[in-house]
């Protein structure tokens, strides 16, 4: 019989609740559970950091600087993804991270959500924030998963790298949920990065010309060349597609160098509130 540590290791936000309770009873040190992925969740976080250090103007001011910054980016591509049906099958914690958000701030359908490293928990979770109607699937193989993408059609899928290559196959575009693609996804400029890349991976022209068969269907000639911008503003009111306020993203692709050499100023300690 193998005999288990006392604090199964075996998931990553088990792992994580394992340690800090482990934390709090040994030194006391409290907890705040916060949320990195989409505006509104980091916004709460922030606040609640800020509250919790004293220091909420500070926390305040981030917030409205970030989102001045990054929402009309946001905005553009959600103007764009309304409607479109993903698949959120990625594993553990960013299932129910990401079900209710992307929704709600990037206008995408959730059709369907599954997991096969999450525990119940991240399950229930996930479920609870999708929109009604979203086809659960616990631990699926590979043949579930292809039965699930010819049954709800997808626009995109959110997984791994070997579900995602099955995917491909189904000419179902699909980002890598695990390492982020083009990431990180965290922060504000973060989550218009991912609304980025789900933008590419659904309007790629490269994707469109995978539904041509070349054994016996005509190459088509007339369009000649087509960008994203073509194919996802062709339904679109003159009103969106000419908005001066709305923009696509403008980071920079390689986001993470400068902030290693970034200093922060000192702030003299303050006065923290207890937590129970």
């Amino acid at each position: 019989m193998v005999q288990r540590h006392p604090f199964d290791f075996r998931k990553c936000f088990e792992s994580l609740n394992n340690v800090l309770l482990e934390l709090k009873v040994r030194y006391g040190t409290p907890r705040l559970d916060i949320d990195g992925f989409g505006f509104e969740a980091l916004s709460s976080s922030l606040r609640k950091v800020g509250l919790f250090f004293g220091i909420e103007d500070r926390a305040q001011a981030i917030i409205d600087e970030e989102t001045a910054r990054w929402k009309p980016e946001l905005d553009w591509y959600k103007e764009r993804l309304k409607g479109k049906k993903v698949c959120l099958w990625p594993g553990g914690s960013k299932l129910w991270h990401w079900a209710h958000a992307i929704h709600a701030e990037m206008g995408v359908e959730v059709v369907s959500v599954y997991t096969k490293f999450g525990h119940q928990g991240d399950m229930e979770k996930g479920i609870a924030r999708c929109e009604e109607g979203a086809l659960a699937i616990d631990d699926p193989n590979e043949l579930e998963s292809i039965e699930a993408m010819e049954m709800l059609k997808p626009d995109i899928i959110f997984t791994g790298k070997r579900p995602g290559e099955v995917a491909k196959k189904l000419r179902v575009p699909y980002l890598n949920a695990h390492a982020y693609h083009n990431g990180p996804y965290k922060g504000y400029e973060g989550w218009v990065r991912f609304a980025r890349d789900i933008y590419n991976g659904i309007y790629s022209p490269i994707h469109q010309l995978s539904f041509v068969d070349i054994s016996k269907d005509e190459i088509p000639t007339e369009t000649q060349f087509l960008t994203q911008k073509m194919i996802s503003d062709v339904s679109l009111n003159e009103e969106v597609t000419s908005s001066k306020a709305l923009r696509e993203y403008t980071g920079k692709y390689d986001s993470i160098s400068p902030l290693r050499s970034k200093t922060y100023p000192d702030f003299p300690a303050q006065k923290k509130l207890s937590v129970v």
